[in-house]
């Protein structure tokens, strides 16, 4: 009888040991975050290149120009109708990096909507042409047709006055031009005109107020 119950109690030992190593061994399993899936795009998922990257690699000093773009900026953009009455007003965000060890500035603009979706995303290279004495530029819109046929131009006294042509639809293209000014260490002032007639009357088609992230 003594030997049954010693057997017993060594059972009940033994499950009881093999019940503990079980919990603890569920509690030492790391925990799985749960992943959500964004229903909409928002800011945290726009391309967002760090701001202090510095120029390594030997570039023309006119490069220097633009190098105020590099970094993130949040953008206030009114939009106008040839008449000037406003078209609509969008929030954006600027990211501006750069490549090729400096040589290229890349820089992201993305616009929402009123409910924080996207409205349009443009992507833009630049870069200064010995050559040309000039900003050559290029830029198109995702998942439309619109693209720069060219874009570019000088900084003069401290503003960037730029001379586009945009092919918005095929055959058909717009003159445009871009001025940057009001150029601060956290913030400026960006313009469009456009031109449709082929330069003979233009109208303020946007004006842009950007505010340095970071």
């Amino acid at each position: 009888m003594k030997n049954t119950i010693l057997i017993l109690a060594l059972i009940v030992t033994i499950v009881s040991c093999k019940t503990e190593i079980k919990e603890e061994a569920i509690h030492d399993e790391p925990k799985k975050e749960k992943t959500e899936i964004p229903t909409s795009v928002s800011k945290a998922q726009t391309f967002r290149p760090g701001s202090k990257q510095k120029p390594t690699g030997d570039r023309p000093d006119q490069m220097k120009d633009f190098d105020f773009l590099i970094g993130n900026w949040d953008l206030e953009s009114t939009r106008f109708l040839p008449d000037g009455t406003v078209k609509g007003e969008y929030n954006g965000y600027w990211a501006a990096q750069f490549i090729d060890e400096g040589r290229i500035i890349f820089d992201t603009v993305t616009w929402y909507n009123s409910d924080g979706t996207v409205e349009s995303f443009y992507p833009t290279l630049r870069t200064f042409s010995s050559e040309t004495n000039q900003w050559e530029m290029s830029y198109m819109a995702s998942l439309r047709y619109m693209h720069s046929e060219s874009f570019r131009g000088q900084f003069i006294d401290g503003e960037g006055h730029f001379d586009v042509v945009v092919s918005i639809a095929p055959g058909k293209s717009l003159k445009a031009k871009v001025r940057f000014y009001d150029i601060k260490k956290n913030s400026l002032e960006w313009s469009m005109k456009l031109s449709p007639d082929d330069g003979k009357n233009w109208f303020v088609a946007e004006r842009i107020t950007a505010k340095r992230v970071h």
